[in-house]
């Protein structure tokens, strides 16, 4: 018995021997296992083909996917690098990229492109080969997400491998379920492959359903000009406190970004607030911190972020993405764009009291037509001007995009007309931002009796600064016409005063204006001369209470034939663009005021003529109109009805029209009276500011 009992003991003592070596080949085999199961992730960078700028002064809209088609208005970036966890790619030529020995499941996916903010997605990795995917734990990535309206945001359908891992679904039906059952516009769309779009501001649910089992993610569609929004400050250091200097601090889903400073500080204006958002810090292509925030409407808030690794002192190796300098890049340039119309009756503008006009709208208003051979300048540089086309249509080029101040202004100018200054918006790629102000121009508006006034609204943020101008909405009560109200087009019908206002969610602004007829304006007439007494010619004179301006010709003369009554009028000269003199002048009711000005020519300038500016060919056929029977309302341009007559108007000769009283010749008393000219000022003895009509007046 004890034998066995011996015997049994040393056969269970060699077992336990033998199974020690066994455990640790099986440890080992196991390790050599994980690394074979590590996988790759294929896709391509694409990028808008017109991307906006942010205020970071780099462009936006940096995309991965794995589609190999880009959406509409995308298009492949090479060259972008691709970075997950410590492995990283360059994409080649067709934006395509492959990044090897990564875990399979969730990752954050950096892409960096130089000219480009850095983009962080959430993504998943599929394992080699087949694997089961258990579908009771099926979720959307990202479970949460922030999309700009317009832009794209990929999500996924993933689940848990028999690993522990969520790795995509081979395949999923995809549908969008706004979160407002009552909202009935469709605020999103998404593709059979997760790609979705924010089409209009709310909050929606993004579906994927597989055969068996439905999940879910939740995103909000924000538009940066109608969103409540915040600051966000803080630092970034390491946890030694070292400051890092030259790291980009951007949130997701927002195309906001900020660069710390050589203290390692950072600030963000317009932060999105009342939801919550995910900040990274990136710097050389690495993530290297990132945290989560919510912030409080119109409130800052201070976020220091410690470095979860030591940041790259400098590019890894020859090949990373450089992020260029984001000091905020100069806005460049853009177009004006619009139409010239005038009164389709036929009649010249000194017997109707009505004139021309410039819009940007496509809305022509009832008795107005588009009118051609029109030079439109722009204010600020006469150089750039062109000529209307047939329809009245035109389009002034590498206009310089302002940052600040109000719009761009055109001066309209036609034989048998009273030259015209017009506000005019200009096309470009302003940034989007939070609206907190809005002003409506012209700053004095008048209007003529039966005539139309587009008015222009300029958007601003915070800083002040000049931003992308939403959809408004127009209010206008009271008799003295109509209001388009989305344009923004006011036609004129009766003589007073009233008030119009725009507003932009709870944002609003008021103007007043006037609508005047023949009876209330006189005339203005001078001469522009320089320091030497010498005529100054192609000089703008504009006037603070009204749009029509005066345009001197050789012999340095102007002639304003409407402008409204009033003493004491401000008036500037600008020549070339450029301020040069100012005056003030009375001009009485239907009286012919004089007032000589002198300007001070700092700069010597070839000024710009009018008339000598290169013509493009336009049409030999009559300007495009509006049928004087045509009752039903207004038409649009470039659709006119086929029953439309031609114009009636006929440019009158410059002739009729004489820039100086009397016609181009001098007596001796104009002579005598233009010595006396002494600052800016007229000798009112030699130029009576209110000649009266009559003997019986006097």
């Amino acid at each position: 018995m004890i034998k066995k009992i011996l015997l049994l003991f040393l056969c269970l003592n060699f077992l336990f021997l033998c199974l020690i070596p066994l455990g640790c080949d099986e440890e080992d085999t196991s390790g050599n296992n994980s690394n074979a199961k590590l996988s790759s992730k294929i896709g391509y960078v694409y990028a808008p083909v017109k991307p906006q700028i942010g205020r970071s002064g780099l462009s936006t809209g940096l995309i991965a996917l794995e589609q190999n088609v880009p959406p509409e208005g995308y298009k492949a970036i090479s060259g972008a690098r691709v970075i997950i966890g410590n492995s990283k790619v360059d994409a080649d030529d067709k934006g395509n990229f492959k990044i090897s020995n990564i875990q399979p499941g969730e990752h954050q996916m950096l892409i960096c492109a130089s000219g480009f903010q850095p983009v962080v997605q959430v993504t998943a990795v599929s394992a080699i080969g087949s694997a089961t995917v258990a579908i009771d734990t099926l979720k959307v990535i990202p479970e949460k997400a922030v999309v700009m309206k317009g832009d794209f945001m990929p999500f996924m359908a993933v689940g848990k491998d028999p690993e522990g891992n969520f790795i995509p679904l081979s395949s999923a039906t995809w549908s969008v379920l706004n979160g407002d059952k009552n909202e009935k516009k469709e605020l999103g769309t998404v593709t059979n492959t997760g790609l979705f779009k924010g089409n209009e501001t709310g909050f929606v649910k993004v579906i994927a359903a597989s055969a068996t089992y439905t999940a879910s993610s939740e995103a909000t569609i924000l538009d940066p000009a109608g969103t409540n929004t915040g600051t966000l400050t803080g630092k970034v250091s390491l946890a030694s406190g070292s400051p890092v200097d030259g790291a980009q601090v951007v949130i997701p889903g927002t195309n906001l970004m900020s660069e710390t400073d050589k203290d390692g500080k950072y600030s963000i204006l317009d932060v999105p607030s009342d939801i919550s958002l995910t900040l990274f810090v990136v710097k050389h292509s690495t993530i290297v911190g990132s945290g989560s925030i919510q912030l409080e409407k119109w409130k800052e808030k201070i976020m220091d972020i410690i470095a979860t690794s030591n940041p790259p002192p400098i590019p890894e190796d020859a090949n990373s993405v450089v992020i260029k300098d984001s000091t905020p890049l100069p806005l460049t340039t853009g177009t004006i764009s619009g139409y010239v119309l005038a009164p389709a009756n036929g009649d010249k503008p000194e017997k109707n009291f009505q004139s021309l006009s410039v819009i940007q709208s496509k809305i022509v208003p009832k008795g107005h037509m588009g009118i051609s051979g029109v030079n439109v300048m722009l204010e600020e540089d006469p150089s750039i001007s062109c000529l209307t086309s047939s329809d009245g249509g035109f389009t002034l080029n590498n206009v310089p995009l302002k940052k600040e101040g109000g719009p761009a202004y055109v001066v309209v100018v036609l034989d048998g007309y009273v030259s015209l200054s017009a506000p005019v918006l200009i096309n470009g790629e302003y940034p989007p931002g939070a609206v907190t102000k809005l002003e409506i121009y012209p700053e004095n508006p008048v209007i003529p009796v039966g005539g139309v006034l587009e008015f222009k609204v300029v958007t601003y943020d915070r800083k002040g600064q000049i931003i992308k101008t939403p959809k408004l909405d127009w209010f206008y009560e009271g008799d003295r016409g109509n209001l388009e109200p989305e344009e923004g087009i006011f036609s004129a019908s009766k003589i007073g005063h009233g008030t119009i206002s725009v507003n932009y969610g709870d944002i609003s602004t008021k103007k007043n204006f006037k609508v005047i007829d023949k009876s209330e304006t006189g005339s203005l007439s001078g001469v522009v001369l320089d320091k030497k007494e010498k005529p100054v010619k192609n000089a703008f004179i504009i006037l603070d209470n009204s749009p029509w301006i005066g345009i001197t010709d050789d012999e340095g003369k102007y002639n304003i034939l409407w402008v409204l009554i009033g003493e004491k009028i401000p008036l500037s000269v600008k020549v070339d663009g450029k301020l040069c003199g100012d005056a003030l002048a009375s001009v009485g009711k239907g009286a012919s005021a004089i007032e000589d000005i002198s300007v001070n020519l700092t700069i010597e300038k070839q000024s710009i003529d009018p008339n000598s500016i290169d013509k493009p060919s336009i049409p030999d056929i009559p300007p495009a109109s509006i049928n004087p029977e045509n009752t039903s309302g207004n038409n649009n341009i470039g659709n006119l009805p086929s029953n439309v007559v031609s114009s009636k108007i006929t440019p009158t000769p410059r002739e009729e029209f004489p820039r100086w009283p009397g016609g181009s010749q001098e007596d001796s008393n104009q002579k005598e009276n233009k010595e006396k000219v002494k600052n800016n000022k007229s000798d009112e003895s030699m130029f009576p500011r209110w000649p009266f009509s009559n003997s019986s007046e006097k």
